[in-house]
């Protein structure tokens, strides 16, 4: 999921009218992260959870909460690719 998040918010960016919502990241970075900040940003705030999990290894039902989490920017992502994609008004960059 993490995978696909930085993915799709990188092909998201290449596009003019497109930019970063999350406002931590948007605190450290800008509008327009590149692939060095997104798996930067991924890997401080994911780590905790692998690290977490190699001490002690996490169930499925403690892992659901962040799977969930970790859904929904994805699948908005996906919803802002598929407006900005043939729209004129967006091109990439």
């Amino acid at each position: 999921m993490q995978i696909a998040d930085v993915w799709s918010t990188h092909q998201g960016l290449k596009h003019s009218c497109v930019i970063e919502k999350n406002p931590i990241l948007v605190s450290v970075t800008d509008e327009k992260p590149n692939g060095y900040e997104l798996v930067t940003y991924k890997g401080i705030f994911i780590f905790p959870i692998y690290w977490i999990n190699y001490h002690r290894p996490l169930t499925a039902w403690e892992l659901l909460p962040a799977n969930i989490i970790s859904t929904y920017p994805v699948w908005n992502n996906l919803q802002v690719l598929d407006r900005v994609r043939n729209n004129p008004n967006c091109p990439k960059q």
